[in-house]
């Protein structure tokens, strides 16, 4: 085990139901409303019109 680690990870009982709810909704946490949500906030967040979102950095690279 490092002595300074990476990273922290934090979750509350608010990120567990929606990761259950995602798993539970089927094919909706690839392709989904949330996913819609999630890439609207993004965009907001770094000023931008839109905002796109990817499984992998495999997928981004060929998009790219």
């Amino acid at each position: 085990m490092w002595k300074i680690p990476l990273f922290k990870m934090y979750w509350d009982e608010d990120d567990v139901s929606a990761v259950s709810e995602a798993i539970r909704s089927g094919m909706n946490w690839a392709v989904g409303p949330n996913v819609s949500r999630f890439e609207e906030e993004i965009a907001n967040y770094i000023g931008t019109k839109y905002c796109l979102t990817f499984n992998s950095g495999t997928s981004a690279t060929h998009a790219a």
